[in-house]
């Protein structure tokens, strides 16, 4: 009894896993399709701020200092971006 337990609660786990791969990997292809809208409809370098910002996980003051500008003007991009591609 306790050896089909266990097989059960294997099975069960590698079926939650499943879907936690199924859903990052829908994630990541969304991701990939935002960040292609904004290359097409703003510039490569506008998909790399927005990739660094969210995907890297950097530092808005770094992006910005980067760029030259100011991290309220970096904000105020990344949201029209964003918004006009969502």
């Amino acid at each position: 009894l306790e050896k089909k337990d266990q097989d059960r609660e294997g099975k069960e786990l590698i079926r939650r896993m499943e879907v936690q791969i199924r859903l990052l990997q829908e994630n990541l292809v969304r991701t990939e399709d935002t960040i292609e809208m904004i290359e097409e409809k703003y510039g490569e370098e506008a998909g790399q701020i927005v990739y660094q910002a969210y995907v890297e996980q950097r530092g808005m003051k770094a992006i910005a200092a980067q760029n030259g500008i100011s991290v309220r003007t970096l904000q105020r991009k990344i949201r029209t971006w964003l918004e006009n591609v969502l």
